[in-house]
């Protein structure tokens, strides 16, 4: 190991997870929060980010949603997430960023191993075709290890030309990706991964198959539809290589997203 590498204490650990609106209530929080804590990370502070704290659990350290200078057609939107590079929020030391709807599967701990205090993102899983074309979205965003102390150039940036970030990427990734990419590091392939791309049955099996988790995936992200509690019940509209039977590991609380 590089002596300028640590495994990081969970108990010296952030989490941190942002909620807004009325998509996912506080029992969908309330739910990640119970997994971080049943997969080593129960000695963490687990922070939420919100417009509403009603429903979150007490263990949950609830924080008013951070500003962020926003076009309105925007501002409800995932361009919301770079409020979180915010050095003003004092998110100093590690922080590990969930989103509300990832599926955690193991032990999150290998997701800390070998820390540079650079920011550490998942590689996106992206066909040859695309990376050819060039022009990608280098990350997915569902996950990233950062010292929010360290990362304000990515806020600097935004605001500094708002409208050359929207011109050049479709959501946040790409440009948090850009404005770090000299210091980005990533997880270990296979330790976060696609519920589409890694889990779903290839079509037509996906229609007779339930889902599986790979065997070192620690993070199963879902991007585009399904959402998890479709998945959970059984996803049967849209995209025929999409649709799933219900899957029996994706923990849910009672009242599911409107």
């Amino acid at each position: 190991m590089n002596a300028a590498t640590v495994n990081v204490d969970p108990s010296h650990l952030k989490i941190v997870t942002i909620k807004w609106g009325s998509r996912y209530p506080g029992a969908y929080a309330n739910v990640l929060r119970e997994e971080t804590r049943k997969f080593g990370l129960a000695k963490s502070n687990f922070i939420c980010f919100t417009d509403d704290p009603s429903g979150l659990a007490a263990d949950i350290d609830a924080r008013p949603l951070p500003e962020i200078d926003l076009p309105e057609r925007y501002r409800w939107t995932f361009w919301r997430k770079l409020a979180l590079f915010d050095p003003a929020l004092k998110l100093d030391g590690p922080c590990l960023y969930l989103d509300l709807d990832v599926v955690l599967t193991g032990n999150l701990e290998p997701l800390l191993a070998s820390w540079n205090g650079q920011p550490r993102f998942i590689k996106n899983w992206l066909g040859a075709k695309t990376i050819k074309r060039g022009g990608y979205e280098h990350i997915n965003s569902s996950v990233m290890l950062y010292n929010g102390a360290t990362c304000g150039r990515v806020l600097a940036k935004f605001h500094a030309d708002q409208t050359g970030a929207f011109s050049r990427y479709p959501t946040d990734q790409g440009y948090i990706y850009e404005c770090l990419e000299d210091v980005a590091g990533f997880f270990t392939d296979g330790q976060c991964v696609s519920f589409k791309r890694h889990c779903l049955p290839r079509f037509p099996l996906n229609l007779f198959l339930t889902p599986r988790v790979p065997e070192d995936a620690r993070v199963v992200c879902f991007h585009g539809k399904p959402d998890p509690h479709e998945a959970a019940a059984g996803f049967r509209t849209g995209k025929l290589k999409h649709r799933c039977k219900p899957v029996p590991w994706i923990p849910l609380p009672a009242t599911n997203p409107t």
